[in-house]
């Protein structure tokens, strides 16, 4: 069998199909192949588990090998989900063990790194417990970061301290420290354990080894034309059909599962031509319910290469990228500005784009992504300063305040650090109550305590057994709160987000408009600032919101075929778009200092970075000229340098 990464060339999304009614034997049946399924991916898992990947770590043509001689001996299942859990295994497995590896290399290469705000007394480092930071000295500790800069050295010296019992030329407290860090890593690692909760829902993917005609075109071919039948006929609401299934047993007939696909499900993923296609199927299964999705596939634009090294790398654009770039914003008929903004307020401006888009300007721009910080910033304030954009029209302006969303994320933030607050109480009086318990049993720190349900004789002894296991189950419960309020917090964020994206491409379809966005640095806010509120709502919000919304959007954006390109951000909110004039914003205002006309600084933010490419620079070419000279890739040091204009 050839095993690819796929075509890098298309999109796929998935499509909920429905699922009639079943009759008890099929879904016994499907809930039978799961369970079988599951048995032999952990059978797999624990035969090519490496539990101390530091002596060696199989790559996986090695894991293949082990795994198909288990897939032959493997009875009662159908081979092809036999060698379905054999790939998904060796990826699994060979992931685990990187990311064992790379946790190792992490804590080592991080070992001297301080605790933010450090009082002078209590724990100092992330990595490293109060008893053993006391035993080795700061400059010890830089001494042993410095010696694991780097992947290959970092694992040499775990080898010779963990593996070969050797010191390496280190101190005993430096032995210390990496055995410390092995040890804490070593101890969540595991061999994963498909399907331990009965809620676990297996996913399959149905290829045409086990979908019955699937490779004939019998079943894909129908399905096309329904989708196509369903966006173009308004009679036609909904398709029928069956797929038939291998049964788990070998030897068996085929399950048939009846499915239906929907013209609202077609329209809600933005399908609406014929570029698209179903191509495979997903089946999910849990012990109480059954899923079907259907995988469609999209040619990806032409443009969408240059694109993605655009946002992620322009530094290796070269000057046929740049035309292909300026070659798709210039099929469009306008261009929408996003700001993500004060109070996570996402701006939206769209201006219409009346002159061709110059490659020039775009690489201008890249290259100003990339300058240090102050240069970029006087870059950006002579493109600002110099070019005109008296003749712009502004089509439409959206704004859309993320106040409320932010009071809510920060009242179940605040909930969060109540529960923990609890949970530290709670466990401290465990561990003092493990201690006096162990003391009357005579036991020592390393031995476990007698089960729940154990038999103790001593009434005294036996009440604080009791209470011990009541503060457990205590502990559980609230984690189980804790991970209840996390997923509400994962699902605010999905809605508002969702709903935000969803505008996004309703207004750049509406104006076949290109989305130009602000290079957006993920930062958290500091505990000075103002919009500080803990550490737990700048996690969640501030160090990872901004960046969840820009996959988010960038993601849709891709799907809809909707150019995307990201902008420098310097003075983006404090600069008037028509007078060439910078000026200081006041909170959520902007006020121009020539006109004196005022704008949200947010939307004004919006106009100026869709604004940048639709600018000119003004007959006099010594403007011009300057800041070419002021930005050229000459000037940069880079791996491949940009061409100047």
């Amino acid at each position: 069998m050839a095993y690819g990464h796929g075509n890098s060339d298309s999109e796929k999304r998935m499509v909920s199909l429905g699922v009639g009614q079943l009759t008890d034997a099929k879904f016994h049946a499907l809930v039978q192949l799961r369970d079988q399924y599951l048995a032999a991916a952990n059978a797999m898992m624990a035969a090519v588990f490496v539990s101390e990947p530091l002596a060696g770590v199989p790559d996986k043509k090695t894991l293949d090998q082990a795994l198909l001689a288990i897939q032959k001996d493997r009875q009662g299942l159908n081979k092809a989900y036999v060698e379905k859990a054999r790939m998904a295994v060796k990826d699994h497995a060979h992931e685990v063990h990187g990311r064992y590896l790379k946790r190792l290399v992490g804590k080592l290469r991080h070992c001297a790194d301080e605790i933010e705000g450090y009082p002078g007394s209590g724990r100092r480092y992330y990595h490293l417990d109060e008893p053993l930071q006391d035993t080795i000295s700061h400059a010890e500790l830089k001494a042993l970061q410095a010696k694991a800069d780097g992947w290959e050295a970092a694992l040499t010296l775990y080898r010779q301290v963990v593996i070969d019992g050797s010191s390496g030329g280190l101190s005993e407290a430096q032995v210390a420290v990496i055995r410390h860090l092995h040890e804490t890593v070593q101890s969540r690692y595991r061999p994963p354990v498909y399907g331990k909760d009965e809620t676990f829902t297996c996913h399959l993917h149905l290829d045409y080894r086990v979908v019955r005609g699937l490779k004939e075109g019998k079943v894909l071919d129908p399905l096309n034309k329904a989708a196509a039948w369903l966006l173009h006929d308004p009679a036609n609401r909904c398709y029928q059909h069956f797929l038939e299934v291998s049964h788990p047993t070998p030897r068996q007939p085929p399950i048939r599962i009846p499915i239906h696909l929907s013209e609202k499900r077609l329209r809600r993923l933005g399908i609406d031509g014929l570029e698209t296609a179903f191509k495979s199927f997903v089946l999910e299964i849990s012990t109480t319910d059954l899923a079907v999705k259907g995988v469609v596939e999209k040619v990806r634009p032409a443009y969408t290469a240059a694109q993605t090294t655009a946002n992620a790398s322009p530094a290796k654009l070269g000057d046929d990228d740049f035309i292909a770039l300026a070659k798709a914003l210039n099929e469009c008929d306008a261009l929408v500005g996003r700001d993500f903004g004060y109070a996570n307020t996402i701006a939206l401006t769209v201006l219409k784009r009346e002159r061709e888009l110059s490659a020039d300007d775009l690489r201008e721009l890249m290259v100003i992504r990339h300058l240090p910080q102050a240069r970029a910033k006087a870059a950006m304030k002579a493109w600002f300063s110099s070019r005109e954009g008296r003749d712009i029209e502004v089509v439409t302006q959206q704004c859309y305040s993320g106040r409320n969303f932010l009071k809510a994320i920060h009242e179940h933030c605040a909930y969060l650090d109540r529960l923990s607050s609890q949970i530290d109480r709670l466990y401290n009086k465990i561990h003092a109550l493990r201690d006096i318990i162990a003391g009357y049993l005579g036991l020592d720190k390393t031995q476990r305590l007698p089960q729940k349900k154990a038999g103790i004789q001593q009434g005294f002894v036996k009440s604080l057994h009791q209470r011990f296991f009541h503060l457990l189950d205590k502990v559980t419960h609230l984690k189980g709160k804790r991970r209840q309020r996390y997923r509400r917090i994962a699902g605010l964020k999905k809605s508002w987000f969702g709903y935000l994206t969803n505008q996004e491409i309703a207004l750049a379809k509406e104006h076949n408009a290109a989305m130009i966005r602000e290079d957006l640095t993920v930062m958290a806010v500091e505990k000075t600032a103002p919009d500080y509120k803990g550490r737990r709502f700048n996690k969640m919000i501030n160090n990872g919101s901004k960046g969840q919304y820009i996959r988010r959007a960038s993601d849709k954006l891709l799907w809809n075929g909707i150019p995307e390109l990201a902008m420098p951000t310097p003075y983006t909110s404090q600069a008037c778009l028509y007078h060439q004039q910078l000026g200081k914003r006041q909170g959520e205002r902007f006020t121009c200092p020539r006109c004196e006309k005022s704008r949200h600084s947010d939307l004004n933010a919006a106009m100026n970075i869709a604004g940048m490419l639709l600018t000119q620079w003004p007959g006099n070419s010594e403007k011009r000229s300057s800041f070419g000279k002021a930005i050229s890739s000459e000037n940069l040091v880079y791996e491949k340098p940009l061409p100047t204009a």
